[in-house]
């Protein structure tokens, strides 16, 4: 008579070949992924977040600062008011600023205090304002925002909650100079 398997359980010899393919695929499951990142080729990326942490001088002006600049052609843009938000003391408008003929910035770690004494000079910002505004990313995203034309978002004057237009692309770049790869990105 022949054995019929309504239920369809497996038969003896099976059961362990179900469990091994289980083992299997959970180990597979678990170790795919370290596998994976270790076998990805390790570019050397620089560092996506900006480099303040770098900056070993004080950016705050001392007694000797004195203001040079007078009646700058650079000037910022138009003030648009973009919204509002809730604060303790009630809503608080928010705005965004365009560039007008001041020059959208990029540029390297090293370039940050000569941006900053440009933002206090030109723009008569303040100190913390200044600090605010010029954000910088690392050499390389600089140049590659120049060369895209993409813009450099993350500009602010804080204290008049003012962003700066974060579609306008990178103008002007203060950097060191083109590696090789970033040459060729520009041809």
């Amino acid at each position: 008579m022949a054995y019929y398997n309504y239920y369809n359980i497996p038969k003896e010899g099976t059961i362990l070949m179900i469990l091994r393919k289980w083992i299997f695929l959970l180990l597979l499951f678990f170790l795919a992924p370290v596998c994976l990142s270790a076998c990805s080729p390790n570019y050397d990326l620089p560092d996506q977040t900006g480099s303040w942490a770098q900056i070993n001088q004080s950016l705050e002006r001392d007694e000797t600062w004195e203001k040079i600049v007078f009646d700058s052609e650079f000037k910022l843009g138009a003030k648009i008011l973009k919204g509002s938000w809730n604060v303790p003391s009630g809503k608080e408008d928010y705005y965004e600023v365009k560039y007008g003929t001041y020059p959208c910035l990029d540029g390297s770690t090293v370039a940050v205090p000569m941006a900053v004494e440009f933002a206090r000079q030109i723009l008569d910002l303040s100190d913390q304002d200044a600090k605010d505004f010029v954000c910088f990313n690392t050499t390389h995203h600089a140049y590659e925002n120049l060369i895209y034309s993409r813009p450099n978002p993350g500009a602010m004057i804080r204290s008049t909650n003012c962003f700066l237009d974060e579609s306008h692309p990178v103008d002007l770049i203060i950097a060191t100079e083109p590696s090789a790869e970033e040459l060729a990105l520009a041809r």
